[in-house]
């Protein structure tokens, strides 16, 4: 029998205990003091960083789902993101690959808008299936992200049973403004 999943985690209690290896404080520190963050008190940071793990696994048993995290989620997405050297590393341990983030979903027109609400409504019921005590309806505000699962080139995964399903190539298009390099460049000089 093939598996459907990229590197699948045995249950939910074998991902926790991988969850409960992260040091995620330095996210939770940007979270409730970065003067650009939400800054959000212990008890709602603490929260969101469930929540937050919750949508992980939910990606790792589901990889093959496009899932969206509320917009509370995807702000520890981002602070953890940020932290580059650390969310690779916890990526690694978590799942043996990088979970990519993809900031365009809903963007690129009305068909993409309509995938992502139906693909929220997913992700919020699988998130009240698998964690019953997690209270999602304080949160109802889609992000416009969802987690891409896929192996690096450079980095194999022994689990992998069967190749991945080709990512539609529209994933690819990322919506764009006109730039011109050497305009921003001029500034550059001109500063």
């Amino acid at each position: 029998m093939r598996s459907s999943k990229l590197c699948p985690s045995e249950t939910f209690a074998s991902f926790m205990q991988k969850a409960k290896q992260l040091d995620l404080s330095p996210i939770a520190y940007q979270l409730m003091y970065n003067d650009y963050g939400p800054q959000w008190s212990k008890e709602e940071t603490v929260k969101a960083i469930a929540h937050y793990l919750g949508f992980l696994y939910l990606a790792d048993k589901y990889p093959r789902l496009t899932l969206v995290p509320s917009y509370e989620i995807d702000q520890v997405w981002h602070y953890h993101i940020l932290d580059t050297s650390k969310y690779m590393d916890d990526c690694m341990m978590l799942f043996g690959y990088i979970v990519h983030h993809f900031p365009y979903l809903g963007l690129r027109d009305e068909q993409d808008q309509a995938h992502q609400h139906k693909a929220y409504a997913l992700t919020q019921a699988l998130l009240r299936k698998h964690f019953q005590g997690i209270s999602i309806e304080s949160d109802t505000t889609p992000s416009d992200c969802e987690p891409i699962m896929e192996l690096s080139h450079s980095i194999s995964c022994q689990s992998v049973e069967e190749e991945r399903l080709p990512v539609p190539s529209k994933r690819e298009i990322r919506p764009r403004v006109a730039l011109s390099m050497e305009a921003i460049f001029d500034k550059l000089q001109s500063a």
